[in-house]
């Protein structure tokens, strides 16, 4: 079952500030911002950088240290943090690069993670990938995104909070909090997509002259944009977990498992929900061959019933002289009743055997 993530003011967290334009978003090519945290069982402290050269202070700092950098379109300036706390070159390359597919790697002094935020937008049902790159060392922790997200605030909460596992813990943990964070933004995303489902479900269920069928492929689309991120980080982790990598405790190992079996539901959801909306395209593609069947029904009854009148019709429209009808004063009565009673006889008859 999803847990549920605490719910943390804005201003619980000096998270740095991305330089924005006229419409709030962010500049391209912004400046990386840098986050310092510093925490043991005893202290806690916040350090907003506004130099990448400030970084190399805490790279031999005794306390577990947390340093988020937001922005990642300066490569030198990744490049420079990566020279500080020597990051293999081919780690900055997939830090800089945002279409990296999640992977964990092992160096010799440190874990390397890429993970995906996902975000869902309920108008286009487009998601939205936002890579966060990890860096665990020993007492020491980097995180690279390329927004400033709200999603790692209740982490912060957590470290803040004396007594706090995350407080007696290190890097490694705090790693798996990271994690565990983001897995529970997947689950709010299959909530909202389960929303989107019931609704596409009670329009097809209630016989809509218009089907949803090209809003059930989009959303399909997305599920399995889903499933390809969420697929290979299940991977990455239980590669973590088997191979009891050093930089991660046994403890930790444990709540990594259970990770596992939070990212195995969401993968499972994800198959349920696409034969879901499987069924629902089958349901439609139904419903529109019964809606076109009736019409043509209705359209053959109506030319069957008009078959036998156009005749009459067509018969005493041949205007021959002699046809003894045509002089008879009664005769024009006549051909409507003889019409009117063939029509009233032919719709008995289709009551009768069940076609109307």
């Amino acid at each position: 079952m999803k847990k549920n993530p605490l719910k943390v003011s804005l201003n619980s967290a000096k998270l740095p500030q991305q330089s924005a334009g006229s419409d709030g978003g962010t500049f391209p090519g912004a400046v990386p911002q840098v986050l310092i945290i510093e925490y043991d069982r005893e202290t806690y402290r916040e350090e907003v950088l506004t130099n990448i050269d400030d970084c190399a202070k805490f790279k031999n700092t005794p306390e577990t240290t947390w340093i988020n950098i937001t922005g990642i379109d300066h490569p030198e300036k990744v490049e420079k943090i990566g020279d500080i706390f020597d990051i293999h070159r081919l780690t900055v390359e997939d830090i800089i690069s945002a279409h990296q597919r999640p992977k964990t790697e092992e160096y010799e002094n440190y874990v390397f993670t890429v993970v995906k935020i996902l975000n869902f937008d309920r108008i286009t049902y487009n998601v939205e990938v936002e890579q966060v790159s990890i860096v665990a060392f020993r007492n020491k922790l980097l995180t690279f995104s390329e927004k400033n997200r709200e999603i790692f605030l209740p982490v912060i909460k957590r470290i803040q909070e004396t007594g706090g596992r995350n407080r007696g813990l290190g890097p490694d943990y705090l790693t798996y909090s990271l994690l565990d964070t983001i897995v529970d933004n997947y689950y709010d995303l299959m909530e909202q997509i389960e929303e989107e489902m019931e609704n596409l479900e009670l329009g097809v269920l209630e016989d809509s002259p218009v089907m949803p069928i090209k809003r059930i492929h989009r959303l399909k689309s997305a599920l399995m944009q889903i499933r390809r991120q969420v697929q290979p980080l299940r991977e990455s982790i239980r590669i973590i977990s088997d191979e009891r990598t050093p930089f991660f405790q046994e403890t930790t190992l444990l709540f990594l498992r259970d990770l596992l079996d939070h990212l195995m539901h969401i993968l499972e959801t994800i198959d349920i929900y696409r034969d879901t909306l499987n069924g629902l395209i089958d349901i439609s593609l139904s419903a529109a061959s019964n809606r076109m069947n009736n019409i043509m029904k209705v359209l053959t009854i109506i030319t069957t019933i008009f078959i036998p009148l156009s005749f009459i019709a067509g018969l005493y429209g041949m205007n021959f002289h002699f046809m003894p009808e045509l002089s008879w004063k009664w005769g024009y009565y006549f051909v409507l009743g003889v019409m009117a009673a063939a029509a009233a006889v032919m719709l008995w008859l289709f009551k009768k055997k069940k076609w109307l």
